[in-house]
C-alpha cells in the first residue's frame, strides 16, 4: 500500500477525509499483514475498495492515530469528534451518530464487521456514520438553499 506523507501536519493521508498518523499507518499495515500470503492481495483490495476509497469521498473527516478512530464533522463552526474505537456492534452508537439503514442492511453490515480486525471494524463503522452525516448535511443545505 502506498501512503504518502503530508508535511503540514505530519500525518499520512489516504485522501481528503481519511487521515492517519505515523503510528496509525503502522497499525493498519500490521493488521493487513497479519493474514496468510494467499489472502493478502484480497485483503489489500478489500481494504482499498471497501474502506479507504469510500471514506476518501466523504466530507466527514476520519482520523486514525494508532489507538482510536475518531470521526469529525464540522457543524456550524464547531469541530466535534467522536471515537468509534472498541465498538463491536453498530447498535452501540449514540443517537446522533446512529446508522440509519433497513434491518437487512444492518444485518449485512454486522456480518461484514464480524470478520474484520478491530481497526478495520472501526473504519467501516466510520465509513457508514460518515455517509449518514454527509447525507444529513446535504439535506440540510438543500432545505436552506430552497427555502431561505
Amino acid at each position: 500500500m502506498n501512503v504518502s506523507p503530508v508535511q503540514s501536519n505530519n500525518t499520512q493521508s489516504f485522501g481528503m477525509a481519511l487521515k492517519v498518523t505515523p503510528d496509525g499507518a503502522g497499525r493498519i499495515a500490521q493488521a493487513l499483514h497479519d493474514v496468510s500470503l494467499s489472502k493478502y492481495s484480497e485483503r489489500m483490495k478489500n481494504f482499498t475498495e471497501r474502506i479507504a476509497d469510500p471514506i476518501h469521498k466523504l466530507k466527514t473527516k476520519v482520523v486514525f492515530d494508532g489507538e482510536s478512530v475518531v470521526i469529525y464533522r464540522n457543524a456550524e463552526g464547531v469541530n466535534s469528534g467522536y471515537s468509534l474505537s472498541g465498538l463491536t456492534n453498530v447498535s452501540q452508537l449514540p443517537a446522533e451518530y446512529s446508522i440509519r439503514r433497513s434491518e437487512h442492511e444492518l444485518s449485512s453490515l454486522q456480518n461484514e464487521l464480524a470478520c474484520l480486525s478491530p481497526i478495520e471494524r472501526s473504519l467501516v463503522i466510520a465509513r457508514e456514520v460518515g455517509k449518514d452525516l454527509d447525507a444529513k448535511a446535504d439535506a440540510k443545505k438543500y432545505l436552506l438553499d430552497k427555502y431561505v
